[in-house]
């Protein structure tokens, strides 16, 4: 019987008992069987509410990075690079899917212009910009 009376701790919102692969927390002052929730639970019901604050208590939710401690402190050009050609890919496969050829050429030339101006050792001026029909 004193084993009934001793109950696990729950989620709020999806009452399933925390693990270590799904610990609870307990974000906001509310006490009792409402205390605690799963960090993934409580994302996904800020998402769905979009509050920021506990609707119970009041309590407006903060939240800490939490980086592991062999994180480097800047992140190496490498890995920068993959990431913007990443999303360049990305959006040349969107731009490709939907067939609009005048977002492809916009998208096309403002890399050109970015990495031109980037790498370029004198900068681009008015003077080395000829627009043909126009002089």
């Amino acid at each position: 019987m004193a084993d009934d009376d001793h109950q696990a701790d729950i989620c709020r919102v999806c009452r399933c008992e925390g693990c270590s692969e799904r610990p609870l927390f307990y974000p906001c002052i509310c006490t009792g069987s409402i205390k605690y929730i799963h960090q993934e639970c409580l994302v996904q019901w800020m998402r769905y509410s979009r509050k920021e604050y506990c609707e119970l208590c009041g309590y407006r939710f903060s939240f800490t990075p939490i980086y592991s401690p062999d994180m480097p402190r800047r992140l190496p050009m490498r890995d920068v690079a993959a990431g913007l050609l990443s999303s360049v890919a990305t959006a040349v496969k969107y731009v490709l899917k939907t067939k609009n050829i005048v977002l492809l050429s916009y998208v096309i030339s403002l890399f050109y212009f970015q990495f031109a101006l980037h790498f370029s050792d004198t900068g681009v001026t008015t003077q080395s910009l000829h627009w043909h029909g126009w002089e």
